[in-house]
């Protein structure tokens, strides 16, 4: 099952689904030949932009306080009076499950992810979803700068013990285009060899955190809807970052 030992290796391996998710289009695997998402600019792809400003504005937590519901029909990041609201990660279905099985997070009061802007929202500014996108909004969540986050509080509806990478003990199988995966500007089905879904997105975030969390081990240890609190490791930050930036192993060529 998924370890720290695990996240580890495959984060290390330029070969691994891995490195090969941060692709400037939403959940199309990238490659060596390519610019990354980090490569180019949030609101405007086709815009070049230096890798190394995308990490600064992202470990300095520069766009944190960002709407990042942009027209979600489900949520808005109002949570009325329910106070703080901790930032909520896990499969889909258990995340729908954890917001009062509809969906309904605001209501529940947690953080969550939801990138769906149309074209009016491009206009005015908005995001697309990506991997960056993902990144960016897991290490707001890892130091607490989540819009009305008010702490470092994480919670997992779907608890990363429960992540077994070839599909047993009842976990999505890794790299199997699992969960949603609608890409970007194009139609037809996830192809495991070109791209992938957000069930394996969740494998990646656990290991994110692994890498960015100094207290990593207890990651490991928790159950369903208990809280956690990343100890933020600028150290493990940066040497992330060194394995994002290396990217994917170039292309083996055809015989």
């Amino acid at each position: 099952h998924l370890t720290q030992y695990t996240c580890d290796r495959m984060l290390a391996d330029p070969h691994s689904l891995f490195r090969k998710m941060w692709g400037v289009q939403a959940r199309r695997q990238g490659r060596h030949s390519q610019p990354s998402c980090f490569d180019v600019a949030r609101a405007h792809w086709g815009q070049r932009v230096s890798s190394a400003n995308s990490f600064h504005d992202i470990e300095q937590g520069v766009h944190c306080h960002e709407n990042w519901y942009a027209d979600s029909h489900q949520n808005s990041g109002d949570f009325g009076d329910k106070g703080d609201a901790p930032a909520l990660l896990g499969h889909d279905t258990d995340i729908y499950n954890a917001c009062d099985g509809r969906g309904d997070c605001d209501r529940a009061g947690y953080n969550i992810l939801q990138l769906r802007p149309t074209s009016s929202a491009f206009a005015n500014g908005a995001v697309e979803w990506n991997t960056c996108r993902n990144f960016e909004w897991q290490v707001c969540a890892a130091r607490g700068r989540l819009p009305r986050q008010g702490s470092r509080a994480i919670v997992f509806a779907t608890a990363p013990h429960e992540l077994w990478l070839d599909g047993s003990h009842g976990s999505t199988k890794f790299g199997a285009c699992r969960g949603y995966a609608l890409q970007t500007g194009r139609s037809g089905q996830c192809n495991p060899a070109t791209d992938f879904a957000n069930g394996d997105v969740f494998f990646l975030e656990v290991c994110v955190f692994a890498k960015i969390c100094s207290n990593a081990a207890e990651l490991f240890r928790l159950n369903r809807g208990d809280m956690f609190q990343c100890e933020y490791s600028p150290e493990g930050f940066e040497r992330l970052k060194a394995l994002l930036v290396e990217g994917p192993a170039p292309e083996r060529k055809a015989p």
